[in-house]
């Protein structure tokens, strides 16, 4: 992607740890201050922070009315991700008619990203389509942005928002798939069942299923799908 425009945009979602401003600026600013010509990293870079925790939905929102791209790609700062990852993403939403979200397979286990990675028979040969993605890792272009709106904010702080928004993006006849040969690793604190964050997420989770049914009913109950970014 050198010889194309692209910004990152990193969404502080009101961490507690002091040493994550440190490590945006001396990062991103030293990335962004080097815009000279020939180098590695003429690109924008754009650090944002959030100084409440707002939950998944409004963060994604709230990155979305910053991007200008004509392709958005949601990526979680818990996520091992392959070679050409984000190119072979592109490719694929690029190709396929309708694409929604394009997205990729995602392991539990960090032993299996190695074997994903030599085994072909742990790989999918097509891509594979799904009305629901629900991980941290996802592209959207700008055409099925601009029919589906934005995130549902009133599903909590976390809980059903990714799966609810590429389920709106199905029935609006968007196609949502993981493409092949290419996995994700989740090497998140919720790998740890006792862990208070596992404890918070599960909490959420069962707190907001009935709002994420509900919103669906509502949702089809008036044929309206796309939501304020």
């Amino acid at each position: 992607f050198k010889d194309t425009d692209w910004e990152i945009i990193v969404i502080d979602n009101c961490s507690k740890d002091s040493r994550v401003n440190i490590f945006l600026i001396e990062t991103y600013t030293s990335i962004t201050e080097s815009r000279k010509e020939g180098e590695l990293y003429p690109h924008c870079v754009v650090t944002q922070e959030i100084y409440s925790n707002l939950g998944i939905a409004a963060a994604y929102n709230h990155l979305l009315r910053q991007a200008k791209g004509d392709y958005i790609c949601f990526l979680s700062n818990d996520l091992l991700v392959g070679d050409n990852w984000l190119f072979d993403m592109l490719h694929y939403n690029q190709q396929v008619e309708r694409s929604g979200l394009t997205s990729i397979h995602h392991s539990g286990e960090k032993g299996l990203f190695q074997y994903a990675l030599s085994s072909t028979d742990s790989m999918v040969s097509v891509w594979k389509p799904t009305n629901s993605v629900t991980n941290g890792i996802s592209l959207i272009n700008r055409h099925a942005l601009e029919a589906v709106g934005g995130f549902d904010e009133s599903l909590g702080l976390y809980g059903y928002e990714r799966k609810q928004y590429a389920e709106r993006l199905h029935i609006m006849g968007f196609n949502n798939y993981y493409i092949p040969d290419q996995y994700s690793v989740h090497l998140g604190q919720d790998m740890n069942d006792v862990s208070e964050y596992k404890q918070f997420k599960d909490k959420e989770l069962q707190l907001n299923f009935n709002a994420y049914k509900n919103s669906l009913s509502e949702m089809k109950k008036s044929n309206k799908y796309k939501l304020p970014i």
